[in-house]
């Protein structure tokens, strides 16, 4: 399982953060595939695909259809 239980609430914490998501797009020129985020933090690509559509979700990411693969990148509001 990806996620943890945090010890004192008894819930489930997610591994990958938004944050180390938002990182690992950044680190492939700002456009990655789930498959490309999966591999730079040893995840599970279909873990990372849910994490990255929640993130498009709330506006921190943007999508586009690249041949059969969704290329993910940073929203403009992420950039540093």
């Amino acid at each position: 399982m990806n996620d943890e239980r945090d010890e004192q609430s008894g819930r489930f914490k997610q591994k990958y953060d938004p944050e180390q998501i938002l990182e690992a797009v950044r680190e492939e020129d700002g456009g990655a595939t789930a498959s490309e985020v999966a591999d730079r933090l040893d995840a599970p690509r279909r873990s990372i695909h849910t994490r990255l559509s929640q993130l498009h979700e709330h506006g921190r990411l943007g999508k586009r259809d690249v041949g059969p693969s969704v290329l993910w990148t940073v929203a403009d509001t992420e950039e540093r």
